[in-house]
């Protein structure tokens, strides 16, 4: 057994003798050292430990080509550095790149909440709404994060900052408040088709103009504030519905109609913009975080 281990490092030398020699780097044992090494019995690996290499190389000499000197000649030297830098070529690590982002715009509306705010910061919203643990974010990515928690303040669109989410639907924005803090007009959308829940508010320079809010679980009228603006006159359900004060919501009049999801989307495109309708390519990143 321990024979053959010698024998495959003896093999082992010899490859790379040979691979030295054609590279023009020829290692060479000093007998003196290699005969002490056998004398003093010791094993294959403390011999090859115990021997001294030189290197040496083709003489350029005309005269004798074949003699060894003590220099590399230039060609070898340039074989031995170009298979060099091939190595380190080989084994260079890949460059990093960033993951590309979704130029896409992502529309929402339906079953969340959103604040309209004439900025043209989405970073100055989310410091106005107060959001924490703010970062970075596309909008396929912010969009989808906000309807299950936190808001997403977009890009913004023709003027307007949408900011959407959960945070937002749950009433986590004073539109009045948000307006006082920003100096420009505000406006808060909600709309969720399971509790049957609408509304819509409106507020310049920190003055609430209008504010309409319908719960069809309950079946009654929450909030109702304000005159009723030409958008909402040009939509059935909602000029109804403002007439109406607040409270249960006579359901056995059959000339009422109910305000539904899209009277929201109806109101918003009038005022601003409708969220359902974005769409187009946007490569820049909104803000999103949570409400305090």
């Amino acid at each position: 057994m321990r024979c053959s281990q010698n024998y495959k490092e003896r093999r082992a030398e010899s490859r790379g003798r040979r691979w030295r020699r054609r590279s023009g780097l020829v290692p060479a044992l000093t007998w003196p050292s290699r005969i002490s090494a056998s004398s003093s019995g010791g094993t294959g690996a403390s011999r090859r430990a115990s021997a001294t290499y030189r290197f040496a190389s083709l003489s350029t000499s005309h005269s004798s080509p074949n003699r060894w000197s003590g220099r590399l000649d230039a060609r070898r030297v340039g074989i031995f550095d170009r298979f060099s830098r091939k190595q380190r070529s080989q084994e260079r690590p890949e460059p990093f790149s960033m993951p590309d982002v979704d130029p896409e715009r992502s529309p929402f509306g339906y079953k969340t909440g959103w604040a309209a705010v004439q900025s043209g910061s989405a970073d100055h919203v989310a410091g106005s709404l107060g959001l924490v643990d703010r970062r970075e974010a596309s909008w396929q990515e912010g969009v989808a994060a906000a309807y299950s928690k936190g808001v997403f303040v977009c890009p913004s669109v023709d003027g307007w900052i949408l900011a959407m989410g959960e945070g937002v639907l749950a009433g986590g924005v004073d539109a009045a408040a948000l307006s006082e803090r920003i100096g420009s007009e505000v406006q808060v959308f909600k709309t969720h088709r399971v509790v049957d829940l609408h509304a819509w508010a409106r507020a310049e320079e920190g003055v609430l103009t209008r504010d309409f809010e319908f719960l069809g679980e309950s079946g009654e009228i929450v909030k109702n504030v304000g005159s009723v603006t030409p958008a909402e006159e040009d939509e059935a359900s909602a000029a109804d519905c403002a007439s109406l004060s607040v409270g249960p919501v006579p359901f056995d009049d059959e000339g009422v109609d109910l305000p539904t999801e899209e009277t929201v989307m109806a109101i918003a495109a009038a005022w601003s913009l409708d969220p359902t309708a974005l769409g187009g390519p946007d490569r820049r990143l909104g803000v999103l975080g949570r409400l305090p």
